[in-house]
């Protein structure tokens, strides 16, 4: 892991920074989630980020596909 302190880093602020998206209320920037009440916005807002980490943190897990996947995002 000591190798890859840099893409934790980064992952860590991009994760961060969602995070602050949602209590932020960005969700009110998009055309069609604008329509929305906070509650409503917070939940769809909330729930599509779940696929994206799930993803990144299944793509970290899988041994053969782990590396390609780093350099994947950042290079």
């Amino acid at each position: 892991m000591s190798e890859h302190v840099f893409f934790y880093l980064a992952l860590f602020l991009f994760i961060l920074h969602e995070m602050d998206a949602i209590r932020c209320k960005e969700w009110r920037i998009f055309p069609g989630l604008s329509l929305l009440g906070d509650y409503w916005g917070f939940v769809i807002f909330m729930f599509a980020h779940l696929p994206i980490f799930f993803f990144i943190y299944h793509q970290l897990n899988n041994p053969e596909s782990s590396e390609a996947f780093m350099s994947l995002l950042f290079f």
